[in-house]
């Protein structure tokens, strides 16, 4: 039994084989959450036998140095945790009782039997791939029949003519009309869905492919961007570490800025959704002229028939099967990620997540934060947009510039409110809940998008009509034509992103030194303040000129048909991406050994196994959804 134990904290020994020994019962010994002696034991032990027996060595293991420093790296791990998510590990680094767990008791006793939602769920799934198969067999029986119509029509097409040559008649065969039924039935269909990943989002919107299409790779680009800061946040300050003691080394390197700096990639997708959303909006309306009640329904209904199918069966997905997934010492605490969705899952379905409960963020797949911010913005923007396009353009304007004025004040006063550190000691979770997840302190990227989609506007249609739309819009597409203003911005993009990144990296480095960062209140202030704002002004320095067609070399590259495919896959990856990494890392059999070379691994098999998560989600769900509603639209038209 010896050998299947632990020698040392955090060495997990051998779980699998201690468990099959007859006689024996793998027991976990935790200090803190992320902190634990395991030992294979005689199935007779009681937990209160190991509490005596820790007890009994050398007075206790509580006092030494060893345990110390795990101490001090739970602390510093809670306090970098803390930012990005409101989730707190029951136990404290300060308690002097251990806790014992009998991990495999514990796991068969609650992830053994499928319980009533897992069994609901699954029914779901086997109707829905029902519906899929009898969609693409339905659909492959069409083409398969339209085919052998198209060669009798091209036989019967040749008259012969006596005396004279025969002459082709061809005359096209309408389609017969499909009931609604049948189109439904075909908007389930692998072969139409799977057509649908290499479509471009511009060429769909809008009919033909254009400088959107840069858009293509900053999707996939900042999905990636989130999903490795993510792997590096769960490994370094959620997982089993062998090496515990050099997490705050590690953590407070430079290099690791750059996994910091991941949540800025929420920001690009903030910006890049403002950005959409001005343009888009702005040519439906020049295109309808006036908007009647029906058509501020339909926008409305758009939005949230495009996101809820796929948000709601990720979540109860994720929610009924993933702890039946994984398995391992650590899979005790499979379940942490949803925590609130038993009391609080509809705040999800209502996008009230980030407010819900009392004010702060719910912790059911806590990830999901972003959807509700971009929801909330999206509720606004249309009137604001409407009221651009049909009174002054000076609306537009104002508003951007006061949701800039509110992301500042908002990020100053509720940073100062709470005493908030960039990077420090922050147990009630405040930085998560109060200023991260909230759209007041994150509108200004969304406002920058705004701008940015209203100057691309204003310059396509100068070019369409000769006539200026936007003044304003005319002016700063005018100044960006211009090289030397163009090379300077550039410049300036490339420095707001690089400083804005690296600076933070100072805080991380202080907590660890400190226990937080050295930052004065004032510096703190701004940063929460204008930080977000700054990062996404280079961004856009960067951007804007390749969507009004400049930096032609670069924007080929970022448009290239090869990004089309994982942009389509970016919002269902986002919704599950999380519990991929989840399931994988909390079924650690063995210690982690945190390192380069290791984290580069898991980004090998994190980015790719997220897409690849993603890929049923699109073709059964997100895609099919897409398609009903335009049967529904089309038959309400009809």
């Amino acid at each position: 039994m010896a050998s299947y134990s632990g020698f040392r904290l955090n060495d997990l020994g051998d779980f699998i084989s201690c468990n099959n020994l007859e006689g024996a019962s793998y027991a976990t010994l935790a200090f803190t959450p992320l902190t634990l002696l395991t030992i294979c034991g005689p199935s007779i032990c009681t937990a209160q036998d190991y509490q005596m027996m820790v007890h009994s060595l050398s007075g206790g293991l509580g006092s030494s140095e060893a345990l110390e420093e795990s101490k001090k790296t739970f602390e510093l791990t809670e306090s970098i945790k803390s930012r990005f998510s409101n989730y707190k590990l029951t136990q404290t680094a300060g308690e002097s009782q251990v806790e014992v767990i009998f991990n495999e008791d514990y796991i068969h006793s609650n992830f053994h039997t499928l319980d009533a939602g897992a069994i609901t769920m699954l029914v779901f799934c086997v109707i829905l791939f029902s519906v899929v198969c009898l969609g693409t067999a339905f659909d492959f029986y069409l083409r398969l029949a339209e085919s052998k119509m198209s060669v009798n029509d091209l036989n019967q097409s040749m008259i012969p003519l006596k005396g004279k040559e025969s002459i082709q008649n061809h005359q096209a065969v309408p389609e017969p009309p499909k009931s609604t039924l049948q189109e439904t039935l075909l908007c389930f269909s692998l072969y139409r869905n799977l057509s649908m990943l290499l479509v471009s989002r511009s060429a769909e919107r809008t009919g033909e492919r254009n400088t959107l299409d840069v858009m293509n790779a900053v999707r996939v680009m900042s999905i990636c961007w989130v999903i490795v800061g993510h792997v590096v946040l769960l490994r370094g300050t959620d997982s089993i570490v062998y090496n515990y003691y050099e997490i705050g080394p590690y953590l407070s390197e430079t290099k690791v800025a750059l996994i910091y700096g991941g949540e800025y990639a929420v920001d690009t997708f903030f910006w890049l959704s403002g950005m959409l959303m001005a343009y888009l909006f702005i040519g439906q309306l020049a295109r309808t002229g006036s908007f009647k009640p029906k058509d501020w329904f339909l926008v409305y209904f758009h939005r949230f028939f495009r996101i809820l199918p796929a948000y709601i069966f990720v979540l109860f997905f994720l929610w009924a099967f993933v702890k039946y997934i994984g398995y391992g010492p650590d899979w005790i605490r499979a379940e942490s990620i949803f925590d609130d969705c038993k009391d609080y899952w509809y705040a999800n379905f209502l996008f009230l997540n980030n407010f819900i409960p009392h004010g702060k963020t719910s912790h059911c797949i806590a990830w999901t934060w972003y959807l509700a911010n971009d929801m909330q913005f999206f509720l606004v923007s249309p009137i604001i947009l409407y009221f651009y396009y049909k009174f002054h353009k000076l609306v537009g304007w104002a508003s951007v510039g006061a949701m800039l004025v509110v992301n500042i004040l908002s990020g100053v006063f509720v940073s100062r409110h709470f005493h908030m550190y960039v990077s420090g000691p922050d147990p009630n979770r405040d930085v998560f809940n109060y200023q991260y997840t909230k759209p007041y302190c994150r509108c200004g990227t969304y406002a920058l998008g705004i701008a940015c989609g209203m100057v691309l506007y204003a310059r396509n249609h100068m070019k369409k009509t000769g006539a200026s739309f936007d003044k304003v819009g005319d002016f700063v597409a005018k100044a960006i034509d211009r090289t030397s203003i163009r090379w300077l911005l550039y410049l300036l993009g490339v420095a707001l992103i690089n400083i804005f990144i690296f600076i933070e990296h100072t805080a991380w480095r202080q907590n660890y030194e400190y226990g937080h960062d050295t930052w004065t209140d004032s510096q703190r202030y701004l940063w929460y303040g204008c930080s977000r704002i700054m990062f996404i002004l280079g961004l856009s320095c960067l951007l804007l000129p390749m969507l009004l067609g400049h930096g032609k070399f670069v924007a080929s590259m970022l448009s290239a048909s090869v990004w089309t495919p994982l942009a389509r896959l970016s919002f269902s990856t986002y919704l599950i991406h999380f519990g991929v990494i989840w399931t994988v890392i909390a079924s650690q059999k063995t210690g982690y050994y945190l390192c380069d070379s290791n984290l580069f691994i898991d980004t090998l098999w994190g980015v790719p196994c997220s897409f690849a998560a993603a890929v049923p989600v699109y073709l059964m769900i997100e895609s099919p959804f897409i398609g009903l509603e335009k049967v529904l639209f089309k038959k309400g038209k009809n």
